[in-house]
């Protein structure tokens, strides 16, 4: 019987190894490259590892620029043709830095380009910008980061947050400061509103009061938005900012005064308790 069971084995032994040696391993997974890990599914890499598009070539030769080869984010965010953004060249050859060089898709940093290029010469024709000072650019988040709502335009690469511009002499200009004259405010909401599909400022939804929105976003019917109240500063009051009498307070009020107090009267025992 032992016999029997070993000659059995004999046969199936040999029979399982020829068996697994004619099944094939799968091949080994290739290791992701990191920018393959956050692609979405539409994405081609030879759509974005070739040739620079046409918008970066042109921006090339106005501005300063790092191009980003791909930035998504979850929920439709990020774009393509994307740039770093990190000053603009001047026609006379001097440079406008941006502080916090934004990321932004080319389009958005072209008409920007174009914006500082073309109209600001004229708006501080006294002393030249040298440094557009901005908040936010490319963020994945909804408008005005309340929940619930549309994706803004930052989560798109197609906006920019602006805070100031800062002059060769050192002025810096506040676009929302209601102290900065206002002929100088109201021609750069002008110009602005002239370039971009969308400007928020003072006054528009309550979120920029101290900055003003610019965007490309597309609309129907190349609709614009422009929302940006140019405000005064407040009038002074006639009203004597000196501190009343308090006799003078209680009269106004018709309050009754004690009777006034004759002369040499004791006034008692001065540690008694009251």
């Amino acid at each position: 019987m032992r016999r029997i069971l070993y000659l059995l084995l004999g046969i199936a032994l040999p029979a399982a190894a020829a068996a697994q040696e004619r099944i094939p391993l799968p091949k080994p997974r290739p290791k992701l490259a990191e920018w393959q890990l956050v692609s979405k599914p539409i994405f081609v890499a030879a759509d974005v590892m070739s040739e620079l598009s046409a918008c970066v070539v042109r921006l090339q030769n106005t501005a300063q620029i790092e191009p980003i080869v791909l930035l998504n984010g979850s929920q439709d965010c990020g774009g393509d043709d994307m740039v770093r953004l990190k000053s603009i060249t001047m026609p006379d050859k001097s440079r406008v830095e941006l502080s916090n060089p934004p990321q932004v898709r080319c389009p958005m940093a072209e008409e920007l380009t174009k914006w500082v290029r073309e109209d600001f010469p004229s708006v501080f024709s006294a002393s030249p910008l040298r440094t557009m000072i901005n908040y936010d650019t490319y963020e994945c988040r909804p408008r005005n980061r309340i929940m619930g709502a549309k994706l803004s335009e930052h989560s798109k690469g197609n906006a920019l947050d602006i805070r100031a511009f800062k002059l060769a002499d050192g002025q810096v200009i506040d676009p929302t400061d209601v102290k900065v004259e206002r002929g100088l405010r109201e021609k750069i909401k002008a110009l602005a509103c002239g370039r971009f599909s969308t400007v928020l400022g003072p006054g528009s939804d309550g979120h920029h009061e101290s900055h003003i929105h610019v965007d490309i976003a597309e609309r129907g019917m190349r609709y614009a938005l422009c929302r940006w109240v140019v405000r005064d500063p407040p009038k002074p009051s006639n009203r004597p900012h000196t501190k009343p009498d308090y006799e003078d307070v209680l009269a106004a009020a018709d309050v009754p005064l004690p009777p006034v107090r004759p002369r040499g009267a004791s006034l008692g025992n001065t540690n008694s308790r009251l």
